[in-house]
């Protein structure tokens, strides 16, 4: 006589749920869908910040890539203003290079710096800045 041998095994197959199961898992698909809707607000902010980043190093390329092309760039450089009270004319003078950067006929304004001791001759910045705006 054949006697049945016994093997204990783990299948995967078809499970009905009670009503509290099925409860716990609406509960966790809501957890999901919230957590899925904060996920990608959260992609949608990071994206909008990395798209800024990406713009200002894009356009830093195309303004390096221009100075590169044209071998220049526009950077403040000191200057003198050198007033010629006989002839009349003032002039901008880089201090790097020397060179004459623009030249004009004085003002009225600026001639009356002559009637008034060592205001011709001052060092400071703001009055390089309106010389060069000028």
């Amino acid at each position: 006589m054949y006697a049945p041998t016994l093997t204990k095994l783990t299948k995967e197959l078809p499970y009905e749920f009670s009503e509290s199961e099925k409860l716990k898992l609406g509960g966790q698909l809501a957890g999901l869908v919230h957590d899925i809707e904060t996920l990608e607000a959260k992609k949608k902010e990071s994206n909008n910040v990395l798209n800024e980043e990406i713009k200002a190093k894009n356009k830093r390329l195309v303004e390096l890539g221009n100075n590169l092309r044209q071998g220049q760039e526009m950077r403040m450089v000191r200057c003198t203003i050198e007033r010629n009270f006989i002839n009349g004319m003032g002039r901008l003078v880089r201090q790097d290079t020397f060179e004459k950067v623009e030249t004009w006929e004085l003002t009225a304004e600026e001639r009356q710096l002559r009637l008034i001791p060592g205001d011709d001759e001052k060092d400071d910045d703001t009055e390089l800045a309106e010389g060069a705006a000028g």
